[in-house]
């Protein structure tokens, strides 16, 4: 049924834009279903705080800047999966640029939250552009060109200065390898 898939997957797309006017709890509680009005407001707040929006529960989400919305909507598709998941294991979450509109430290803690949903269990399709955050977080990345597969394998087989000039038509002469990140 529609609700048994929305309770195993998951998508923030890379716009999500809002005509209503809802609080940020209600917007990061529109995918949790099925659970008694306590359990909901514990795990959407759970996910706010996970987020870094717990001050942020009662604002108008149109009070929001870009990036502090994107960051509600991700915390409402972490609820969706962690409702669901109390059925069963996390579920696929799925991200289109989830960290597009974000500041340095908050992208870096997006991509640490995805990392920790495939953790636990569940899985992770990202549409990422920034290179330097898909070689730090991806277990495998797959570069398309034109729409087609063009390149796919663990980060450091695959963004060589080889594929990144052939798939994007630029010269990557200094492609490195991170030494904390590998």
């Amino acid at each position: 049924t529609p609700e048994r898939l929305a309770a195993r997957r998951a998508m923030l797309a890379q716009d999500c834009p809002l005509r209503a006017r809802f609080t940020v709890a209600e917007l990061a509680g529109m995918g949790v279903r099925g659970l008694p009005s306590p359990a909901r407001d514990r795990l959407v707040a759970a996910q706010l705080r996970r987020v870094g929006l717990s001050a942020f529960a009662r604002r108008d989400i149109m009070s929001l800047s870009g990036g502090e919305r994107q960051r509600a909507h991700f915390a409402r598709v972490l609820a969706q999966l962690d409702a669901g998941a109390q059925e069963g294991r996390p579920g696929l979450l799925l991200l289109d640029e989830p960290i597009s509109a974000q500041d340095l430290a908050h992208q870096g803690r997006s991509l640490d939250l995805a990392r920790e949903h495939v953790r636990r269990g569940g899985a992770c399709l990202m549409v990422l552009h920034d290179l330097n955050w898909a070689a730090s977080r991806a277990d495998r990345i797959i570069v398309l060109k034109q729409g087609r597969i063009f390149a796919q394998g663990p980060p450091e087989a695959v963004l060589t200065p080889e594929t990144l000039g052939a798939a994007f038509g630029v010269a990557a002469p200094h492609v490195r390898i991170h030494a904390e990140t590998g």
